[in-house]
């Protein structure tokens, strides 16, 4: 039996504690006193032995008269007025909370896939979004733009290097933020080809690099989401910075990420599409002179949103990692020769996994799967046991909604740490590798506001890893100088367009020095910041 009780105590005049502060330590005494009794027995009226459990007890310093300057009184409370939100008492100081709440007396809302772009859960899957976005996770941006930049920089070898973006959009979703490391970027992206993935009803500018030495020109290549008509654009370069008119390939609905990889050895990259709202990728074989074949779809789990290429079995052929984002687990698609690939194997993850990053964090030889899991706020780790089979996942602690991920040595100690963007808690955390692939609590380092995406390059040419995150509501970059041991100084930051999402860092201008480039989804274009 739980009941409300109010007990109001007349205190004595000549008692010598009259002042507030001494009042206040008296009544606090009391109520310490009640929280060490958790029931009482008593005789019933008809004669019965009657318990009633004493589930939590406050005093207040203005008693039942409202008046703080005469504190008296005890209140005494039952669990149902303490736990709030239907929450039931579990212990003298602890609350069971319903579904959709959170917290010591279940007065947090929790919303399952986030609130994104700054906005705020403010009941159970309700969000209240910041201005500019709507939608139930605050995803939707209704701009309109149109706009392509192209910028040229020539050195005085003689060297140009030309960057391209287009972005059309009515209606803009942004969704979560795809890391790539400088190794991924160079891995993704073929030769002399500018990529243009179409979505219906996304639009993100996204950036994927390679540099390429031909007649003394050094080559970036493209890649961004438009709103459109759900396929792949290619157009391919002539040789002096200039391309043709784009050749479509269709796709599944809301194409999200792309990888450019030679998935059948025959020497010519092939194109692999993540389709989100379709729960699929595709695969386009490359056929010759930058043609390829219609789509073979290979079904996901639901919300399959990065996609990596990489080896993970041993038999030199290029499997795919998929992270199923509605799913809550990663998808292992092994190939088995000319480019085909068996059915997933699905490995569980954390709540909602936006990126995945695979590297041999044990040193067995083996690729190992990493993920930021946005929604349950931790990364997993799953080791790579043999054969392209994965252990169980292990968990360790991140900040708030982790998005970016990368997996690159930052202490010089030959083991690939973990360094992620904790959007929600505007920092960078960095988890060393402390052997075997477990890995440190992490130490974090103030970013600017939604930091999304993060890389790891050599930014200064002192043979250490730095950190290099785009700051999305800051509409800057900011890099973080190692100072050794894995040890980061405060960010620099460098203004940007608006709304930067992702960043790649890589050599444009063939002077040895590595640069930023971001594209900007609020501006819709790229930006390309050169190292003094």
């Amino acid at each position: 039996m739980a009941v409300d009780v109010v007990v109001a105590l007349g205190y004595p005049n000549n008692l010598t504690c009259q002042t507030l502060s001494c009042q206040i330590d008296f009544f606090t005494g009391i109520h310490e006193q009640f929280n060490t009794q958790p029931s009482v027995n008593i005789t019933a009226d008809d004669g019965s032995n009657l318990s009633v459990d004493l589930c939590y007890v406050e005093s207040y310093s203005n008693g039942n008269n409202n008046n703080q300057n005469n504190p008296s009184g005890v209140v005494i409370e039952s669990c149902t007025v303490v736990c709030q939100n239907g929450g039931q008492c579990t212990g003298l100081t602890s609350c069971g909370c319903t579904t959709g709440w959170t917290g010591d007396t279940c007065e947090t809302a929790v919303c399952t896939n986030g609130c994104d772009n700054g906005g705020t859960c403010t009941a159970p899957d309700t969000c209240i979004c910041a201005t500019g976005w709507s939608g139930a996770t605050c995803t939707i941006e209704s701009t309109t733009s149109s706009t392509t930049t192209t910028t040229k920089t020539t050195t005085k070898g003689g060297t140009k290097t030309t960057t391209k973006a287009t972005t059309k959009t009515t209606t803009k979703t942004t969704t979560k933020a795809t890391t790539k490391t400088a190794t991924k970027v160079t891995t993704k992206t073929p030769t002399k080809t500018t990529m243009t993935t179409t979505t219906a009803a996304s639009t993100i500018t996204s950036t994927n690099t390679t540099t390429t030495t031909a007649n003394s020109t050094t080559t970036m290549t493209t890649t961004t989401t438009t709103t459109a008509t759900n396929n792949v654009g290619v157009l391919l370069n002539t040789g002096n910075g200039t391309f043709t008119a784009q050749t479509t390939y269709p796709t599944g609905t809301k194409p999200n990420s792309v990888a450019v990889v030679d998935i059948n050895n025959d020497s010519k990259p092939d194109l692999i599409v993540t389709n989100l709202n379709s729960n699929y990728f595709n695969v386009l074989l490359n056929i010759g002179n930058g043609t390829f074949t219609a789509q073979t779809t290979y079904p996901t789990g639901a919300g399959p949103y990065d996609v990596e290429v990489i080896d993970v079995n041993g038999d030199s052929k290029l499997d795919i990692v998929v992270p199923n984002s509605g799913s809550n687990n990663v998808g292992v698609f092994l190939n088995i020769g000319n480019g085909t690939f068996a059915p997933q194997t699905t490995y569980s993850a954390g709540t909602t996994s936006y990126s995945v990053a695979v590297v041999d964090v044990n040193n067995d030889g083996n690729p190992d799967i990493i993920a930021p899991n946005s929604v349950s706020n931790n990364v997993s780790v799953l080791l790579n046991v043999g054969n392209g089979t994965f252990a169980p996942q292990t968990t360790y602690l991140a900040g708030t909604n982790p998005y970016g991920i990368a997996v690159v040595d930052v202490n010089s100690d030959s083991k690939p740490d973990i360094i992620v963007a904790n959007s929600g808690s505007n920092n960078v955390g960095v988890l060393f590798n402390t052997g075997s692939g477990t890995f440190t609590a992490q130490t974090t380092y103030s970013t600017g506001s939604l930091p999304l995406n993060v890389v790891v390059g050599d930014v200064n040419n002192d043979g250490k890893s730095d950190i290099i995150v785009v700051n999305y509501s800051s509409n800057n970059v900011g890099v973080f100088l190692n100072t050794g041991n894995g040890m980061f100084a405060a960010q620099t930051t460098y203004a940007t367009g608006t709304n930067p999402r992702n960043v790649v860092v890589v050599d444009v201008n063939n002077d040895g020095k590595i640069d930023i480039i971001v594209a900007n989804q609020g501006s819709g274009n790229v930006g390309v910041l050169l190292a003094c």
